[in-house]
């Protein structure tokens, strides 16, 4: 049975852990939040109250910190990144790549602590990730066996899909 682990990558960072076709829960149904710390520097305070946490990095709102320093201008949208990046703007693709590394790093932990079949990316924000890019650099760098990380095929509409089935009881 494959084993998976979802991110969500929206305005925060959602996730959840498949185990014998079943989410994990743990034991007081929180297991699979993606809300650990990659830092210890004090320097982005997250939406937890707490300092450097994944979700202040990967998220949406993390992109736009990530645009915010790098750029100086705190009027950065996530979305001037976006259309710059399509746009091959060299500011906006240096933005986006430190964005990416930082989903990198939270996966390259996600893979070696659950050593999971698959990595799957959901949420608005994970349309615009690299997945080949990610894999590859996800097995150059875990100790576990290698892994993929994909995007799911359900797009933005998978935490709504899991959510309805979970509410009607069937296959989660």
């Amino acid at each position: 049975m494959p084993f998976s682990v979802m991110l969500t990558l929206g305005t925060g960072v959602g996730g959840g852990i498949i185990l014998d076709n079943k989410l994990y829960k743990g034991k007081s149904g929180a297991a699979g939040e993606m809300h650990f710390k990659i830092s210890r520097e004090k320097h982005r305070k997250c939406t937890c109250g707490s300092w450097d946490c994944f979700e202040a990095y990967a998220s949406g709102t993390g992109l736009k910190k990530t645009a915010e320093e790098i750029s100086g201008n705190s009027q950065i949208t996530t979305y001037d990144v976006i259309d710059g990046l399509k746009n091959n703007n060299p500011l906006m693709v240096k933005i986006f790549n430190r964005w990416q590394e930082d989903i990198l790093n939270g996966i390259i932990g996600i893979a070696d602590i659950f050593d999971p079949d698959v990595v799957v990316l959901s949420g608005s924000m994970a349309q615009f990730v690299d997945t080949e890019y990610l894999t590859r650099k996800v097995n150059e760098e875990i100790v576990t066996q290698p892994t993929k990380v994909v995007k799911a095929s359900a797009g933005n509409y998978s935490g709504m899909i899991g959510a309805a089935l979970l509410a009607l009881g069937t296959g989660v």
